[in-house]
């Protein structure tokens, strides 16, 4: 017990680091708030108000005193003046998607909407694909084709060959077909020739040769555009193909392209195909646009 209480008997004789005094800490001290209070508009140039050695036990002289204010001036301020040492200031609530300050990303409406408005440029997308690659040319499993190689230079095919469509990933059919393989949101159409498979659709290499692509007005990543085995021509088509019901029903969703993401980026990526595939697409367009500039 003896240990105890020579423990507890030092309690009281804390020493103060601002103005030397036992019995509190710089926190708590009377002096410090004092000249703080005295000097709150301080900007390290004017004269010290209030500031002299009487705030310390032993000698000094004032020189010194003001010389401690201004080491914890900015100590004091926290402390004082309204913003706790040691505490975080709370950030202001903000979405990072739409940048309102009312609301969070979790519960943003803004974002809601333009995640609608891309589901319904997809359908509008995997329509067009429906009507003119499954429906007009014929193009699935089973169906019978030829192909060659494309030159660069002037679109010219040689070293022709058929094959069959033994496999098409339909699921793949996207927007995204539209994109850069650069961007982040890039997907390729994907489907097998023999058992193998093909160049993958996207910005810089299509499946299919530019004729066929312009002669049933596929959209441009349909259409080869670098060297390849291309798709020349559809000698029989498939036997069989999906309803259009069925297909327009598994369009994807797209909550992982607003992950950390905000309206303005996605707008750079997807205006023109919401503009070219949404349903009512001018009407969109001008909507997020106006949105855009306020």
């Amino acid at each position: 017990m003896r240990l105890y209480d020579e423990r507890n008997s030092t309690k009281g004789t804390v020493t103060c680091s601002y103005c030397y005094n036992k019995g509190h800490n710089k926190r708590s001290c009377p002096h410090l708030r004092a000249h703080y209070e005295a000097n709150k508009d301080w900007d390290g140039t004017t004269a010290l108000v209030g500031v002299s050695k009487d705030m310390f036990a032993c000698p000094a002289r004032d020189s010194l005193a003001k010389l401690q204010f201004r080491r914890h001036f900015d100590y004091a301020k926290k402390v004082f003046g309204g913003e706790q040492a040691g505490t975080k200031k709370r950030r202001s609530t903000k979405c990072g998607f739409c940048g309102s300050t009312r609301h969070t990303r979790r519960n943003c409406n803004v974002m809601k909407d333009f995640l609608k408005d891309l589901e319904a440029t997809e359908r509008g997308y995997r329509e067009v694909i429906y009507d003119r690659l499954i429906h007009n040319l014929g193009f699935g499993v089973g169906a019978f084709i030829e192909r060659a190689e494309q030159n660069w230079d002037d679109l010219t095919h040689k070293n022709h060959s058929t094959g069959l469509i033994t496999s098409v990933d339909l699921n793949s059919i996207s927007i995204g077909n539209l994109l850069s393989r650069w961007s982040d949101y890039n997907t390729c159409f994907g489907f097998e020739i023999d058992g193998e498979k093909s160049w993958g659709m996207s910005w810089k290499e299509g499946s299919f040769s530019r004729e066929l692509g312009e002669q049933f007005d596929l959209p441009r990543p349909f259409v080869q555009q670098g060297w390849g085995i291309v798709i020349t021509k559809i000698i029989a088509p498939a036997p069989s193909t999906p309803s259009k019901e069925w297909f327009l029903g598994q369009s994807p969703a797209f909550d992982w392209v607003v992950k950390k993401k905000n309206l303005s980026s996605l707008w750079d990526v997807y205006h023109d195909i919401i503009q070219t595939y949404h349903p009512d697409g001018a009407k969109v367009f001008d909507k997020w646009l106006k949105r855009l500039k306020k």
